[in-house]
């Protein structure tokens, strides 16, 4: 069946992106959302002229968002935690709105961190080796982010593309 390169389709891109970048919604905020949302129903239009720059636009976004929350997260996995309060952490936020801010933001990373760090004290972990796990786990990561090159940026949007016309496609770059 012939897919129809419409706003419908656009839509879906828009959301298989966002979704690619960050499933599980803990580095974005809505208001980073919303703000991308008037192109939602233009991607395919952008697409047919051959502008890109939606997806280096929100990656760019999303590379400073995630260099924020490595920051933070460095920041706590120094700190004792309180393992005696009666909290939930959610560790599948991928149906969950976007968070509103971020303080609401670092309260879900206070979980994540105290989350992670409980399982490395679980497996027998010190506390020094935790924090040094812990830190090593976020360093590695950012260094990771920086390796990303605008191919890899690419790749991501096409797959969103793909991935929307025929759900087991995946676009490869040369």
């Amino acid at each position: 069946k012939e897919q129809v390169f419409d706003d419908s389709l656009s839509a879906l891109v828009f959301d298989n992106y966002f979704k690619s970048l960050d499933g599980n919604r803990v580095y974005f905020l809505n208001e980073d959302v919303e703000r991308f949302m008037p192109q939602r129903f233009q991607l395919d239009d952008q697409l047919k002229n051959g502008d890109v720059n939606f997806a280096f636009d929100v990656y760019n976004l999303y590379t400073q968002r995630v260099d924020e929350r490595i920051t933070y997260a460095l920041s706590i996995a120094e700190k004792p935690f309180n393992y005696t309060t009666d909290e939930t952490y959610t560790y599948d936020r991928q149906d969950q709105p976007w968070f509103t801010t971020v303080k609401d933001l670092n309260a879900y990373w206070d979980k994540k961190i105290k989350y992670e760090t409980l399982n490395l004290k679980l497996a027998g972990k010190e506390e020094k080796q935790t924090e040094e796990t812990i830190s090593k786990r976020y360093t590695t990561f950012r260094q990771q982010m920086e390796k990303q090159r605008s191919e890899d940026v690419f790749q991501l949007y096409m797959n969103a593309l793909t991935e929307a016309v025929e759900p087991h496609t995946a676009y490869f770059s040369p």
